[in-house]
């Protein structure tokens, strides 16, 4: 059983952990990492996990093992430690002072093979955009993230664009989910931009991924083909 979103869900343990891991590598394709934030007094909650888009799995937090999270701030990016809460199985840091506009992570998954498919190299970035969208400031692509959506609220729709290696990733498909849990997806045009209304308040998570046909080798084993994948996560509304 995953472990729902902020304000959605109760961190329940699956009867069925050894099930789950034995079925890793077969459900890994359909899991990205995801990043949230709740405010827990004068503190911010900042967690993450491994999972889709309704949930995160406990279960599966050992995967991102090699995982690296950064802030966005007033100041430009500055890293951001966050430890693996042994209770929740999932990602924690508390930030004190100035609430941050964005969390950002990197997760290298390393290479898999699922059945007969090409073995990948798999690498994911997550974003979080925190507090108000009117301090989001996100109007260019971050520096050193190799795939991210970009986005900035124009009245009741957010202009999304989808950005890889510096470049527009376009005829991309972003599947995400709104608030009341209806599944969307959208098709990026030649510049790497959809539109997605926002009149419903409350939570947003989406993705994005591309796969390049390079070969190479990383750690002593060789790969087929490069995955990259991003999701993003914001709140319209209080």
């Amino acid at each position: 059983m995953k472990t729902c979103r902020v304000g959605r869900i109760v961190g329940v343990r699956s009867v069925f952990a050894v099930a789950v891991w034995l079925l890793v590598a077969a459900v890994s394709s359909a899991h990205f990492v995801f990043i949230e934030s709740a405010a827990e007094g004068d503190r911010l909650l900042v967690r993450s996990g491994f999972g889709e888009l309704d949930g995160w799995d406990p279960d599966l937090v050992g995967r991102m093992s090699n995982s690296t999270f950064q802030l966005r701030t007033t100041k430009g990016l500055k890293p951001l430690a966050m430890k693996v809460d042994d209770q929740e199985k999932e990602y924690r840091a508390a930030i004190e002072g100035e609430k941050p506009k964005a969390v950002l992570g990197v997760t290298d998954f390393g290479t898999i093979q699922f059945g007969t498919s090409p073995t990948s190299w798999l690498r994911y970035t997550a974003k979080h955009l925190v507090g108000d969208s009117k301090n989001w400031g996100e109007d260019k692509p971050t520096k050193d993230l190799r795939i991210e959506l970009i986005a900035k609220l124009e009245g009741d729709k957010m202009k999304l664009r989808a950005i890889f290696l510096g470049k527009p990733l376009t005829g991309a498909k972003i599947k995400g989910a709104t608030p009341s849990g209806n599944d969307f997806e959208l098709l990026t045009d030649a510049k790497g931009q959809a539109e997605l209304p926002v009149g419903e308040l409350g939570h947003y998570a989406m993705y994005v991924g591309t796969t390049t046909e390079k070969t190479g080798e990383i750690n002593g084993k060789e790969y087929d083909v490069l995955k990259d994948y991003t999701t993003l996560t914001f709140t319209i509304g209080k």
